[in-house]
């Protein structure tokens, strides 16, 4: 998703990284956020989105 698509982004909690692998090393994904290295697998993502 491109920065500044969303209007009110500020109300948007972020629930998932995937392709976590390609990260920059300053990126700090938070133990409660889902990750994947890669893609995630189809029934754990929709998961993760349903929360």
């Amino acid at each position: 998703m491109r920065a500044g698509t969303f209007d009110r982004s500020e109300e948007l909690d972020c629930v998932a990284h995937i392709f976590t692998a390609y990260r920059q090393r300053w990126v700090v994904i938070p133990a409660n956020v889902a990750s994947w290295p890669e893609a995630a697998p189809p029934d754990d993502f929709v998961r993760a989105l349903t929360v």
